[in-house]
């Protein structure tokens, strides 16, 4: 035992005179080519199938420029092909009623971009997928981003039916709902101290949709058990977010991939689980499907992915969480009550602060929101109430329109 806390001293020693020893180095770039990034996806769903195209960028902090020039088709095997809208935003769609992919087909993406380039991808089988027959979650615990804390929460966890030959890939795609209501919603429209009134519509309550980015993918080797059973998939904290508290739904898209795209999935978690240790493998690059047919040498960022579908859809209620005794969120948000008194005047020859003043002195900023008056038993105006902007306006993260899919609690 005391040997081992010496070797951990020893290590620890170490990290910290070699942390403060190397200077950070940025690598000059004498030249940098803006690559064509394509992040394009059909499915046998029912839905507009869409092709996503823009530029790489050398800053990590720059916004990608979109690619809304462009031509994009899609031919399968037969020859047959489609012509996908350009909606003018780097997107390309599918008409769901004219083109739907097919398991057992085999579909290849053609990009013909204005400056003379021709891309294609490699041509993508779309292979059958298991139904989920299940989807549950228990209690668990997982370290923090920081490795500091150990937090608790729940993570979820699916079964399945029997892989088919031919298909020993998978990929899950995992979309969060949660209904939210604010602690201090804006009521009152502040015009003038002898005009406040009441709100029509408050945003007090919204619903916020949140795409998981983790990548959760599975091999299926020879000889494994070929039924799914007790899958893992995310990890969600109960006390670190607001997700929990009134309603929350959670949608597992699982995705057929092939051996291709699986290895494209495991590299790209590699890159993003590197830091910036020295001693870490370095990011790059990963390559993709795509091809320049004009230019063998020219990179093609991205994937073009070719998946069946199924999925499956739960709802989570607070009590659900209550009888696991689980930690829960507590907003953090402190309304502001003040009053011109408050501000006192600083000689005789000072006016008094007046409403007016008041209310544009926490608005200047807008950090803040105003929330309501108060009034004493004679009606007159004592004192305003005001709280960050984010405590009291549920749109500024959220919709206040309710989803189709949306269900009430029973």
């Amino acid at each position: 035992m005391i040997r081992a806390r010496l070797k951990s001293l020893i290590l620890f020693l170490i990290t910290v005179i070699f942390s403060t020893c190397i200077d950070p180095y940025t690598p000059r770039l004498s030249s940098y080519e803006s690559l064509l990034v394509v992040d394009g996806m059909i499915t046998d769903e029912n839905t507009p199938c869409e092709v996503k195209l823009s530029r790489s960028v050398l800053s990590k902090d720059s916004i990608p420029e979109k690619v809304s020039d462009a031509v994009v088709i899609i031919t399968d095997e037969l020859g047959n092909s489609t012509t996908l809208n350009n909606s003018g935003d780097g997107s390309y769609r599918t008409n769901p009623d004219v083109f739907t992919g097919e398991t057992g087909k085999t579909y290849t993406l053609h990009i013909n971009t204005n400056d003379g380039n021709e891309y294609i991808s490699e041509p993508c089988t779309m292979l059958p997928v298991p139904d989920i027959d299940n989807l549950y979650f228990q209690p668990d615990q997982q370290f923090g981003y920081n490795q500091s804390e150990i937090l608790e929460g729940i993570r979820f966890y699916i079964d399945g039916g029997d892989i088919e030959d031919g298909t020993a890939y998978l990929r899950w795609d995992v979309d969060e709902t949660w209904e939210f209501r604010l602690p201090s919603p804006q009521k009152f429209i502040y015009f003038k101290e002898d005009s406040i009134l009441p709100i029509d519509r408050i945003k007090e309550v919204c619903w916020r949709t949140y795409s998981a980015e983790d990548i959760l993918i599975r091999s299926f080797m020879p000889g494994e058990s070929s039924i799914i059973n007790k899958e893992p998939l995310i990890f969600r904290a109960t006390n670190k977010s607001d997700r929990f508290l009134i309603r929350y739904s959670i949608l597992v898209r699982q995705l057929s991939i092939s051996e291709s795209e699986y290895n494209f999935w495991n590299n790209l978690e590699k890159v993003n689980e590197s830091g910036g240790d020295i001693f870490d493998s370095q990011p790059y690059a990963v390559e993709g499907n795509m091809s320049c047919l004009n230019d063998q040498r020219k990179k093609v960022l991205g994937y073009f992915k070719v998946s069946a579908v199924k999925q499956k859809r739960i709802f989570i209620d607070p009590d659900e969480l209550y009888a696991l005794n689980l930690p829960h969120y507590t907003y953090s948000c402190n309304e502001i009550i003040m009053s011109p008194l408050d501000y006192p005047r600083t000689s005789p020859y000072t006016p008094l602060m007046t409403f007016d003043e008041l209310y544009h002195m926490y608005m200047s900023n807008h950090k803040y929101s105003f929330v309501e008056p108060l009034y004493n038993e004679n009606n007159e105006l004592v004192k305003l109430v005001f709280a960050t902007v984010a405590c009291s306006n549920c749109e500024i993260i959220g919709v206040n329109t309710k989803p189709d899919f949306w269900t009430e609690s029973k």
